[in-house]
């Protein structure tokens, strides 16, 4: 099962251990006793500590037959690490439902930026992106940005951007033809591995 949510950190496997999960989580996340639950990055080499609410967790336990939980961004990072190009720099923006956005970067194949913002504008959305990018010190004529989730809701947005950093795109993923499906309506994760298929 894969749960989108933005009570998450990133720790390099050589800095991890177990025992700290909750408190290396609870640095970035206040008040947090949420079930602590850590997903493995194998191509970065790091790990995804992140938050379920417990009553779901509990429930989804209970209910599901050995269910097996995992954050969006893992398997956004990795899948958007297998597409980036090792010899530039690149940002991926994720448009998720309930407002939510995910940048996620790599410069010269190496992860430098994995954030989820709360958005409710199409200029909250841009301020994020263009402040990500200039944060980043991204080239607007070389470096890329690419686009992929609810890219139809996400439009003006989209336009704005691409008006300012031309090496802009929205990701466009090959679906086996018998699968019938709305690429527009489906998550980027989903997508994904239906790819893989």
């Amino acid at each position: 099962m894969i749960c989108v949510n933005h009570k998450y950190t990133l720790v390099p496997r050589e800095f991890y251990n177990r025992k700290l999960s909750n408190e290396l989580l609870s640095f970035n996340h206040h008040n947090f006793d949420d079930k602590v639950i850590v997903d493995n990055i194998e191509n970065l080499d790091c790990k995804v500590i992140w938050g379920m609410d417990n009553e779901v967790h509990n429930f989804l336990s209970r209910v599901l037959l050995n269910p097996s939980f995992s954050n969006h961004l893992t398997v956004l990072v990795s899948f958007f690490h297998e597409l980036h190009d090792a010899s530039t720099a690149a940002l991926y923006i994720n448009f998720n439902d309930d407002d939510m956005m995910d940048a996620i970067a790599f410069s010269k194949g190496k992860l430098v930026l994995a954030k989820t913002f709360q958005t409710s504008t199409p200029l909250e959305s841009c301020y994020f992106i263009e402040k990500t990018w200039e944060i980043l010190k991204f080239d607007a004529y070389s470096d890329k940005i690419y686009f992929s989730g609810k890219t139809e809701k996400n439009g003006t947005t989209i336009e704005t951007i691409k008006k300012l950093i031309p090496q802009s795109k929205e990701l466009s993923l090959e679906i086996a033809s018998e699968l019938k499906i709305n690429q527009n309506e489906t998550p980027t994760e989903i997508l994904y591995q239906l790819c893989e298929l």
